[in-house]
């Protein structure tokens, strides 16, 4: 088995950080924990040939992170990025790179992404998603939860939770009646001012 690249790194999940070392073989990828804890193991290793995907991620809005999606349905968080540290965006360019130099089988993600200032908008576009979503492909949950991952969202990270259009405000009526429009919060104003209160806050004085 031949080691590829390793670095030091952060594992990120949405109720702790462990500082470790993310090392990718020719056959596998690992995460070793720096240290050991009792109650928590996240050391893994998963065989290259399920990584389906990978995303530029922010952490703490700093671009120096990177998701891994796989075959089994799996994800997680990975950061390269620390002050004290000698790792960031650039060790994180490098490794996203080279794995997508392996043209794995499994991969999902085109060539093209290989260009790591890829867009959003961009990578929305090449997706069809929203195509698929107004021929009903696809459901409205699933098209939310796509573009919540194209917009960098993630569960692994509390301050990058997936969000979801507030629509109703009848919280109370055991059935809805769709064609009443006093079931829906009012569209032709914002979020922060669907309370009347909160009006005066925001104006401009």
């Amino acid at each position: 088995m031949n080691r590829i690249i390793g670095t030091k790194c952060s594992l990120i999940t949405s109720t702790s950080i462990t500082e470790g070392e993310f090392i990718i073989t020719d056959k596998n990828m690992y995460f070793f924990a720096l240290r050991r804890l009792k109650d928590c193991n996240h050391d893994f290793k998963y065989p290259l040939l399920w990584l389906h995907d990978i995303q530029l991620r922010r952490y703490n809005l700093h671009p120096t992170a990177l998701e891994f999606f796989l075959i089994n349905q799996r994800n997680f968080l990975i950061n390269f990025g620390k002050k004290l540290l000698n790792f960031n965006r650039k060790t994180r360019r490098q490794i996203f790179l080279k794995l997508m130099s392996l043209k794995l089988s499994s991969m999902k993600t085109s060539l093209s992404n290989t260009v790591t200032t890829i867009t959003p908008p961009v990578i929305l576009k090449e997706s069809k998603i929203t195509e698929k979503w107004i021929t009903r492909e696809i459901s409205n949950f699933d098209y939310l939860m796509m573009l919540n991952t194209i917009a960098g969202r993630t569960y692994n990270d509390l301050n990058q939770y997936p969000i979801f259009p507030w629509v109703i405000k009848d919280y109370t009526s055991q059935i809805l009646d769709i064609n009443n429009p006093e079931i829906f919060r009012d569209f032709s104003k914002p979020i922060g001012i669907q309370n009347p209160k909160h009006i005066e806050e925001v104006k401009f004085k």
